[in-house]
């Protein structure tokens, strides 16, 4: 499982960004997306042979078609691609989480002393 299962999407930015590709380009573009997205890092190795397979696709078909959306929306440095709003988004989450459980832990520890009395029995 993903570490944040769930993808933000503004989708006015999206739009605004995507508006010459084709309904299938957008497809392929949303699923480049997702992976990333449940990838370690929020980012895919820079490898035709590793998108092929976890695209489904032959490598011809993942230098013809997929490539060109690579190139135009994605960054790269050498051994990895990455999506630079996507990978924001991503730092984001994490900075929440990991906020969500610094107060959380705060509050645990607080309420639960480190030891616990024993009731003294009443008449």
């Amino acid at each position: 499982m993903a570490q944040f299962p769930s993808l933000p999407l503004w989708v006015a930015a999206y739009l605004a960004d995507t508006p010459h590709l084709s309904d299938a380009e957008h497809g392929r573009y949303l699923k480049l997306l997702m992976t990333m997205w449940r990838t370690p890092g929020c980012r895919l190795p820079n490898d035709r042979r590793w998108l092929a397979r976890h695209f489904q696709r032959s490598e011809p078909e993942i230098e013809t078609d997929w490539m060109p959306l690579v190139e135009e929306f994605c960054q790269t440095d050498g051994n990895w691609l990455t999506q630079r709003r996507l990978t924001k988004e991503f730092e984001f989450c994490q900075r929440q989480s990991d906020r969500s459980k610094s107060r959380w832990n705060k509050g645990k520890s607080a309420c639960a002393p480190a030891y616990a009395p024993t009731p003294t029995p009443t008449p």
